[in-house]
């Protein structure tokens, strides 16, 4: 089994846009607006399918889960029972809603279909004015919190940042959390919907009517705790000439680095379980001992465990930013 391309799946949604076309090239339907492009999931709400042109087309990723897991997760660790990330760009032209995910306590509580939701954004690009919120300011109370809710201002308890290309954030469950006005980022995220809106900027959907809020179970699934949510600033490391990495995340479901290639630097990928490559910026090759392919902006390749001797290069005239995940230390 060699890596895996995947269908992607344009999800419509009252805050997206066209951007996901005009910033990463995705081929979206002629009209509508569009918020989400799945790039990997075995969610049920979207289950991807290997591309055409490749042995396994047409084959979902369920099913070679259910099939090989261990041959696509290693074997230093048995493998998850379901494949357990969902890969996404995310067009956040209008304000998501003001949001909070359940850990997995709470969401085999109130969501039993559910698992918790933990996720990291990188921002791939961003227009003047547009805003990322994470997280409670100091000293936001419960009573404080409903009385924003009610008076339409619970942006106002939340902590805001300006959004640049490359910025990391983020979010385990329990942060409460927005953005929007013309961002397009990358999210990497456990495989999960759970989703408990607490303010929708009074908008109404397609049909003319107010999205449910869901603000009690909101309310049971926040953490009041101080915790390390936000913007990523620490400090990236050279891992070799013209590859520079930083680490987004490492929890007990996955790890997640930026990585930096410099033009026409070719570096070997370190294959200690299954990986996965998103394309934030520029383009790379990928290269094993049976294939080779050229992976655009917008693109993410499954590289199985038993995938061996992987080299990724930037053989343009140009660097590449990647977003690698691969099973938890």
């Amino acid at each position: 089994m060699g890596p895996l391309l995947f269908e992607p799946y344009y999800r419509p949604q009252v805050w997206g846009g066209r951007r996901l076309e005009s910033v990463l090239g995705k081929r979206l339907p002629p009209s509508g607006q569009f918020g989400e492009s799945w790039e990997l999931s075995a969610h049920p709400l979207h289950i991807s399918r290997v591309r055409r042109n490749h042995e396994l087309a047409g084959q979902d990723l369920a099913t070679l889960w259910s099939r090989s897991k261990q041959e696509f997760w290693g074997t230093s660790t048995l493998a998850p029972a379901t494949f357990p990330w969902l890969v996404k760009f995310l067009d956040c032209d209008d304000y998501l809603s003001i949001q909070v995910h359940p850990d997995d306590k709470i969401a085999s509580e109130l969501i039993p279909s559910e698992r918790g939701k933990t996720e990291i954004w990188v921002i791939v690009s961003a227009e003047p004015g547009a805003k990322v919120f994470i997280g409670l300011q100091p000293h936001v109370t419960r009573d404080r919190l409903r009385q924003a809710i009610q008076a339409g201002s619970l942006q106002a308890c939340l902590n805001v940042f300006t959004p640049r290309p490359g910025d990391i954030f983020f979010i385990p469950p329990g942060t409460v959390h927005s953005a929007g006005g013309g961002v397009v980022l990358a999210e990497i995220q456990t495989s999960s919907d759970a989703t408990f809106r607490m303010y929708d900027w009074n908008r109404l959907d397609p049909n003319g009517r107010p999205r449910p809020l869901h603000i009690e179970e909101a309310f049971l699934a926040m953490n009041w705790e101080p915790h390390l949510s936000g913007r990523i600033e620490n400090a990236p490391q050279v891992l070799a000439p013209g590859w520079i990495t930083q680490v987004a995340a490492s929890t007990r479901d996955f790890h997640i680095e930026s990585w930096q290639i410099a033009p026409r630097t070719e570096i070997q990928v370190p294959q200690t379980g299954m990986t996965i490559i998103t394309v934030l910026f520029g383009a790379v090759v990928l290269e094993t001992s049976e294939s080779s392919m050229t992976l655009q902006r917008g693109e993410t390749v499954l590289l199985p465990a038993c995938v061996q001797s992987v080299t990724c290069s930037t053989r343009l005239e140009s660097s590449a930013n990647l977003l690698v995940c691969s099973p938890p230390a």
